[in-house]
């Protein structure tokens, strides 16, 4: 078994096992970022860990350059345009509209009786030529894509919601959910609970980065979780799977390069996602 699988399957047994109760349906784990990821320009991106285990899962990217001396702006999700973040994502996939990807609305479901892609275009513009007539070409706002991850062999279904511009030139990422249990459907921006619950979560952390080092503070009812910290290309640079609440913790950023790093907190039912800059 190759390393990879096995960081995977490590992972997602612990997250499954602390979300357990017996199984019920329902069993939603949600990602919030903040801030919005916010993806533009030509071949800008952003990697997509749905469920938190390490491993990347999508890519949302963004094309404005020219062809034959015709501006071309895109928006595509599943792909890599580069050979540098390129990654075998087996057999994950998006709700599609025959060879596009689809642009799905709050309550949608999201289930294995649906047409899937492995990625593609969600809108593109080549200017002085028709439109290639995309689901996402008018632009959408708090619109959602769905999409199934492969887990420990089965699939698990899910959505990320995103902000395409009128212009297909800019996506932005807001938040994401996978249903825990195998093969079990999910409605289009559901949740584990309310978004007043989140916020209150929000509030009983601090995360900063001063001294050398990312001093993450939590207070004693956020709970134990675990703590991830990747570059911008998703690549892991700290991990710690159990952090005890109410304490603080100070990550040493002596060997962190220049850049945008994500600090993740990991509990069984949510996980609240933060960007940060190191220069």
């Amino acid at each position: 078994m190759n390393s990879i699988l096995q960081k995977r399957l490590k992972r997602y047994t612990a997250l499954a096992t602390a979300a357990a109760a017996p199984a019920v349906q329902g069993q939603v784990f949600y990602t919030d970022l903040n801030p919005d990821s916010l993806v533009t320009g030509n071949f800008d991106f952003a990697v997509l860990d749905i469920n938190n285990d390490g491993i990347q899962d999508f890519t949302v990217v963004t094309l404005d350059t020219l062809y034959s001396n015709a501006p071309i702006k895109g928006a595509a999700f599943g792909y890599y345009y580069n050979t540098t973040n390129s990654q075998y994502f087996s057999d994950n996939a998006v709700v599609s509209s025959g060879s596009r990807v689809d642009m799905l609305d709050n309550g949608a479901m999201v289930s294995s009786g649906q047409m899937w892609l492995s990625g593609g275009f969600m809108a593109l513009k080549l200017y002085g030529y028709p439109l290639y007539n995309m689901p996402w070409d008018m632009g959408g706002t708090d619109k959602f894509v769905g999409i199934k991850l492969e887990l420990n062999g089965g699939f698990h279904y899910g959505w990320v919601r995103l902000d395409v511009s009128p212009g297909s030139d800019t996506i932005i990422v807001k938040d994401m959910a996978v249903e825990l249990n195998e093969g079990d459907p999910i409605l289009a921006g559901d949740m584990t609970g309310s978004m007043a619950v989140i916020e209150e979560l929000k509030a009983m952390r601090s995360i900063v980065h001063a001294d050398g080092s990312i001093r993450v503070e939590t207070n004693s009812a956020f709970g134990t979780h675990g703590l991830r910290v990747t570059d911008i290309k998703g690549q892991e640079v700290w991990y710690q799977e159990k952090c005890q609440a109410g304490r603080t913790l100070d990550i040493p950023t002596a060997g962190f390069s220049k850049g945008v790093y994500l600090v993740t907190l990991i509990r069984k039912d949510y996980a609240l996602a933060e960007k940060l800059r190191i220069d």
